[in-house]
């Protein structure tokens, strides 16, 4: 009797333990911590990594995400992990140490590119997944040890090719690896609505399901132009066939491109869904969403021109830091987002709406982030 008492006082505390971590009010934006970091990476490279968690010591559990590829490279050093604020602030509001990282070459991490596929004609999709995945694997290990995490709780999420990644890191024994999220993953898109080698994509899709350790969600939308609605179900088919646990949510009236959901503007669609994934695994988020919006409806400055006022929803709906110039002289406009700070995003918001004619055209800033100036 006494044993059973035991194991059943031990369930029950176990119980309140994870309905705790599971149920607790969003915290305030005000009380977010931001710090930039770096971490050990593939091959001797050294990562980027925006830190956005909570105040206080925690310890938090881990969400480590990561970005996607452009279709050509050229410009990744100019990526930010600040493109990525809205989803690792949605991590942090819940109570998660939200990690933000840079994979080799891109950001200011160093380190060469190492995710090619080869050529569409006998591509390697499966390996460039792994490869993703090295980079989330060393970037988890090193992060679980910052003195504010609980290492016995990661989370990986990514987007886009960094979403493929995500689910071959899902297939490694990674100490603390609970879940895994993606954002409209995959590889090969070579242009609007066309996907190379579709066979082979969908044959790695069912490689990653037969190896998974962890469940995962999927989170795919309508409009998105690398890959469309049947294309993704496939890719779920493919994963779940091959024994992978996986949810899969298909969003609709996403702003623009359904392959930028990840951001801000896709934040209050699937809001719903990852809480409901969240609490379904006994992991850390709230008991209420936020009573405000995901972020304001910022009203339009009188007097912008036709071109700057078709642009403005972009820049609402834009990652922070970020700002937005006008000329009211020449009718010029500028703005720039997902910054690395306020007074970055105002200097490139001036620079592109002065574009080198500074003294014609007499920018000045009219937004930054989220208020009218």
């Amino acid at each position: 009797m006494r044993r059973f008492t035991k194991l059943a006082l031990g369930a029950i505390a176990l119980s309140i333990a994870a309905l705790s971590a599971a149920a607790a009010p969003p915290v305030p934006p005000a009380d977010l911590v931001r710090a930039e970091d770096e971490v050990a990476g593939p091959d001797g490279s050294r990562l980027e990594v925006l830190w956005i968690r909570p105040k206080g010591d925690g310890p938090f559990p881990l969400a480590v995400i990561s970005h996607g590829l452009p279709r050509r490279l050229g410009r990744e050093a100019s990526w930010r992990p600040q493109m990525f604020d809205a989803v690792a602030t949605e991590f942090a509001r819940r109570g998660w140490a939200a990690a933000v990282v840079m994979r080799p070459g891109f950001g200011r991490s160093s380190g060469r590119f190492r995710e090619g596929y080869g050529g569409c004609d006998d591509p390697d999709f499966a390996g460039a997944g792994q490869a993703t995945a090295d980079s989330f694997e060393m970037a988890a290990a090193a992060l679980s040890r910052a003195r504010f995490v609980d290492a016995s709780t990661i989370l990986g999420v990514g987007q886009s090719a960094g979403g493929f990644g995500v689910l071959a890191f899902s297939t490694r024994a990674v100490p603390g690896l609970r879940a895994v999220v993606n954002f409209v993953g995959g590889r090969g898109s070579r242009a609007a609505n066309e996907v190379c080698a579709q066979p082979q994509l969908t044959a790695a899709f069912a490689t990653f399901g037969a190896a998974s350790r962890v469940p995962s969600l999927w989170i795919y939308a309508d409009g998105d132009t690398y890959f469309e609605s049947d294309l993704a179900r496939s890719f779920h088919g493919a994963f779940t066939g091959a024994g992978g646990d996986a949810t899969f949510v298909f969003l609709r009236d996403i702003p623009g491109d359904g392959h930028d959901v990840i951001h801000r503007k896709g934040v209050a669609a699937w809001r719903g869904p990852l809480d409901a994934f969240l609490r379904g695994h006994a992991l850390s988020t709230w008991d209420a969403p936020p009573a405000e919006a995901v972020y304001p409806d910022l009203p339009m400055p009188a007097g912008l021109s036709e071109r700057a006022a078709a642009r403005w929803p972009d820049f609402v709906h834009g990652e922070l830091s970020k700002a937005f110039a006008v000329s009211a002289s020449a009718g010029s406009f500028g703005w720039a987002t997902g910054r690395r700070s306020p007074e970055d995003a105002v200097r490139q918001a001036l620079d592109f709406c002065n574009a080198g004619k500074a003294d014609e055209r007499q920018c000045s800033i009219v937004a930054v982030d989220d208020d009218l100036q």
